[in-house]
């Protein structure tokens, strides 16, 4: 979860990723791995949301 401080510094970085199913049942293999993602940024507004900015994931692909 992210802090206010850093969020309120500009030090933030960390983005909730919002991933369709079928994303998510095609890439299962790349869980715990860095990777590149793509997408539209918006920001939180439920609950279920645990960073203040999420990524609506186009793409995603592992770094390597």
């Amino acid at each position: 979860m992210e802090s206010n401080e850093l969020y309120e510094n500009g030090l933030s970085c960390m983005f909730q990723l919002s991933i369709s199913s079928e994303i998510y049942d095609k890439h299962l293999d790349i869980l715990g791995k860095y990777v590149k993602a793509e997408g539209k940024i918006f920001f939180g507004h439920t609950g279920h949301h645990k960073t203040k900015a999420l990524l609506k994931v186009n793409t995603i692909s592992v770094l390597t």
